[in-house]
């Protein structure tokens, strides 16, 4: 014989006050999984492009091999910053690259560069990287002096 109870899962088993309290919650995970996703995928692109300004700085002929390590330590010390959260830090040792690569450039110091148009390439590749990097950090553009 067949019983007319309701299976164990089936909406006439649960009240449909238990289906309105699971709703939010259910909502909630969903939400939580997605902003780590975007908060993943946020730090996947500052990876890599802070990967780009190290690239653009171990390029750069202008830089002196002390002032080049320092400059690829910081950009190091940038991507842990970002990977835990600490943006504002993040966004000072951007402005503190900044001020150095333009400092370097402004130095009465002669280059190492004999030719002047590609020392300001590099200059402006590096910088551009730095903007670049600015861009995934949240509200990273406002922290770097424009000059």
């Amino acid at each position: 014989m067949i019983r007319n109870t309701p299976h164990a899962f089936s909406r006439a088993a649960r009240p449909l006050s238990t289906a309105r309290k699971t709703w939010p919650v259910l909502a909630a995970c969903l939400s939580l999984v997605l902003s780590s996703a975007s908060i993943a995928y946020a730090d996947h692109w500052c990876v890599e492009t802070l990967g780009f300004l190290k690239t653009a700085i171990g390029q750069a002929d202008f830089i002196i091999d002390t002032d080049r390590t320092k400059l690829v330590y910081k950009v190091e010390d940038i991507s842990l910053k970002v990977h835990v959260g600490k943006y504002a830090d993040a966004e000072q040792k951007l402005a503190d690259i900044s001020t150095k690569v333009k400092a370097l450039r402004d130095a009465p110091k002669p280059k190492i560069v004999d030719d002047p148009t590609t020392l300001e390439n590099e200059i402006e590749v590096i910088l551009s990287r730095i903007d670049d990097a600015l861009l995934c950090i949240p509200n990273g553009l406002a922290a770097l002096p424009h000059n």
